[in-house]
């Protein structure tokens, strides 16, 4: 762990995360969920920076793997689908959405 990053949540007999845990990096991020071993793994949400939510869905190993969706700083999704060591892969859905607002 990252000095001064903070970890509140479960863990196992050898002192790892394991089970249900909050982790904050001391530069920025949070990631609530599930946790086997000390690696991010199940169901979690990664929040960034800035505290917007990031991304949510299933991990693996400590990557996002299996079903999830992303999202932009403004909180809209951009990507839903499946993800494989980290990456987007196989059947998904893209959302763009206009942002730009007519001028009155």
């Amino acid at each position: 762990m990252k000095s001064g990053s903070i970890y509140e949540g479960q863990v196992n007999d050898l002192n790892e995360r394991h089970g249900y845990g909050v982790y904050s990096v001391v530069a920025g991020g949070r990631y609530e969920g599930e946790w086997v071993k000390g690696f991010k793994h199940g169901q979690g949400k990664f929040f960034t920076k800035e505290g917007t939510l990031g991304y949510e869905g299933e991990w693996e190993c400590g990557e996002p793997h299996g079903v999830g969706k992303t999202y932009n700083a403004a909180g809209n999704c951009t990507y839903e689908g499946e993800f494989k060591k980290g990456f987007k892969k196989g059947s998904r859905r893209i959302t763009y959405r206009d942002l730009m607002k007519k001028k009155a």
